[in-house]
């Protein structure tokens, strides 16, 4: 782990280039196949966006998600700092019919290459965990949101009922990596790596104290399925 810890950056995207075939197929291994219903969870607080920013946006399913929905006739901007994942975001957006409708742009979402309040809405899937420094991450998402709009993050979370909590990181620790190798192709260091990025991160009340720090107007999280999963909501 010291590895990991000490160069995260480019570990963290060597490991997605590795992944990006199959990443989409783990979230579904790794989320009990709830990762779609999440995800609308996440789009429905955003329907009414002209321009949606997609951080850390990886293949595109978030996007996807959003663009999918009728009620939606904005657009979305992908950001993501691997070139790898954000070439299959653009070969699925392609096929769905939504190119037209997004933009694609290799970037670090811990400095966004974007003008101040330059969107109505944020969103991101799975990747707070991954960040390197979240109090530059969340300020950049304060900055480029535009006053009394709203960013919404979904990620996997701390189960608050202990009999839950065990079940969980018994399944995350010894079913999800056996399961993960039968369906994808080897890459043993992101089985560890997974779970462990869980249980260092922020549980949801402790992570919701830090947003209260960083001057957002409005800040809550939502557990989802026994608080496997957290959609945490932040209004600029």
């Amino acid at each position: 782990m010291n590895k990991i810890i000490e160069s995260k950056k480019p570990y963290v995207s060597q490991m997605f280039s590795e992944i990006s075939g199959e990443y989409d197929k783990l979230n579904r291994i790794l989320s009990f196949c709830l990762d779609i219903r999440w995800r609308r969870k996440v789009s429905s607080k955003l329907i009414l966006s002209k321009l949606v920013l997609d951080f850390c946006a990886g293949t595109g399913e978030m996007a996807i998600t959003l663009l999918s929905r009728h009620s939606f006739k904005g657009k979305v901007i992908l950001c993501d700092f691997n070139e790898d994942m954000l070439k299959v975001a653009k070969a699925k957006l392609k096929r769905s019919g939504f190119l037209e409708r997004a933009c694609i742009v290799l970037c670090d979402v811990e400095r966004l290459p974007f003008k101040n309040n330059i969107s109505d809405g944020a969103m991101m899937g799975f990747s707070l965990r991954h960040m390197e420094d979240l109090d530059l991450f969340f300020n950049e998402t304060k900055r480029v949101l535009r006053k009394n709009k709203k960013a919404v993050f979904l990620d996997v979370a701390h189960p608050e009922v202990k009999l839950i909590k065990r079940i969980y990181f018994l399944y995350y620790d010894k079913i999800f990596p056996k399961l993960s190798r039968i369906f994808s192709k080897g890459h043993a260091h992101v089985y560890s790596y997974l779970p462990n990025s869980l249980k260092l991160f922020f549980k949801q009340k402790d992570l919701l104290n830090m947003l209260k720090k960083m001057g957002f107007s409005e800040v809550a999280y939502q557990n989802v399925f026994f608080g496997t999963g957290a959609i945490y909501t932040l209004i600029k």
